[in-house]
C-alpha cells in the first residue's frame, strides 16, 4: 500500500508539471534561456557518458568557457565565461546553440535562480486550524486534516527522515532541536549548498517554518506541534537570505538527501523556468522510493 500511495503522489505531481520543475515538455534548457545573456552563475552541462574528459575540456576552451572549480558534482558541470573570452560577448541563444552543437553534450541549461513559495504573514496563522479546526476565527469546523485523530494511531517515527530542502533550518530552535537528524557523534546530517559548507543554519526563516509544520516537537509546552512530531528533520540549504538560490544547488540537495536516507523530501519553492537536470534529480529520488513533495 505504501508503494502504491507513493507512486500515486508522484504521478499526481508529474501530471501538474512539477511546480518546481516547470512544464512536462522539457528538452534541453530553461524556457527563459532565449531572453537572457550568459547567466552570472554560468551554464550547467551534462556530457554524454562516452565523452572523454579530454574532448570535454577542449570544447569548453574553444568556447571561451572554464569549469567552475567551486562546484562539485559527478553528474554535471557548471561552466562560466573566461574573462574577455569568446563566450563573454555571446548572447544567451548564441551561446546555447553553440554548446548544443557538440555531440558530446547531452544537456545544457542556464543555472537559473529558484525562489521561495509564499508563506502567509498574518498573526493568526500560528493557530494551526489546518490540524484541528473547531471554527476558530470564524472558520468551518472540521475543515482540517484531522491530525488529533491521526495521532491516536501514530505520531510518526524517529526512523523516518524528512529532508527540508529550503533556506536551511534553525537546528537550535527549542521546538526542533530534538528532532534534528544527527549521526552517532552528534553531528548534524545535512548540508548548505548555497555557501558550500556543512552548516545548514537558516538565515531567512522559511525553512525553519516549514520544518516546524512538518515535525515540531509535541507535548513540550513550547510553541506549536508538527503534523508528524516524532520524525527526524534533515536540514538542507540551497536558498540564501535573499529568498533565492541556483538550480544547481537544489539538485545537489536532492541527491544528498537521497544518499543519506531521507524517505520524504519537502520542497516549498518554484521557478518559471524548466530544468532537465532538476527533473532527472527528482526522478532519481522517485526511483529510490523517496516521496517528493512539491
Amino acid at each position: 500500500m505504501t508503494r502504491q500511495v507513493s507512486k500515486r503522489v508522484w504521478l499526481t505531481l508529474a501530471g501538474v508539471g512539477l511546480v518546481i520543475a516547470g512544464s512536462t515538455g522539457m528538452s534541453h534548457a530553461a524556457s527563459s534561456d532565449t531572453k537572457s545573456p550568459l547567466s552570472p552563475r554560468g551554464f550547467l552541462i551534462a556530457f554524454r557518458d562516452d565523452a572523454p574528459l579530454r574532448t570535454r575540456l577542449q570544447f569548453l576552451q574553444r568556447m571561451g568557457l572554464e569549469n567552475d572549480p567551486q562546484f562539485q558534482s559527478r553528474r554535471f558541470a557548471r561552466v562560466r565565461a573566461v574573462p574577455n573570452g569568446k563566450a563573454r560577448s555571446m548572447a544567451g541563444p548564441q551561446a546555447l546553440a553553440a554548446l548544443r552543437s557538440d555531440p558530446a553534450i547531452r544537456v545544457v541549461e542556464p543555472d537559473f535562480e529558484i525562489s521561495l513559495s509564499a508563506v502567509p504573514n498574518d498573526p493568526d496563522f500560528s493557530a494551526l486550524w489546518g490540524l484541528e479546526n473547531t471554527g476558530q476565527g470564524g472558520g468551518t469546523p472540521d475543515c482540517d486534516i484531522n491530525a488529533s485523530r491521526a495521532w491516536d494511531v501514530t505520531q510518526g517515527s524517529s526512523q523516518i527522515t524528512v529532508a527540508v530542502v529550503d533556506t536551511g533550518v534553525d537546528y537550535n530552535h527549542p521546538d526542533l532541536r530534538d528532532n534534528i537528524l544527527r549521526d552517532g557523534q552528534g553531528k548534524i546530517v545535512g548540508y548548505d549548498y548555497y555557501n558550500m559548507d556543512a552548516d545548514p543554519m537558516d538565515d531567512q526563516s522559511h525553512g525553519t517554518h516549514c520544518a516546524g509544520t512538518i515535525g515540531a516537537v509535541g507535548n513540550n509546552g513550547i510553541g506549536i506541534i508538527g503534523v508528524s512530531p516524532r520524525v527526524k528533520i534533515m536540514p538542507m540549504k540551497f536558498i540564501g537570505a535573499n529568498g533565492s538560490g541556483p538550480v544547481s544547488a537544489a539538485i545537489q540537495c536532492i541527491d544528498f538527501a537521497v544518499q543519506n536516507g531521507a524517505r520524504v523530501i519537502s520542497n516549498s519553492w518554484g521557478s518559471g523556468g524548466s530544468s532537465t537536470l532538476l527533473r532527472e534529480a527528482i526522478q532519481r529520488a522517485q526511483a529510490a522510493g523517496v516521496v517528493f513533495v512539491a
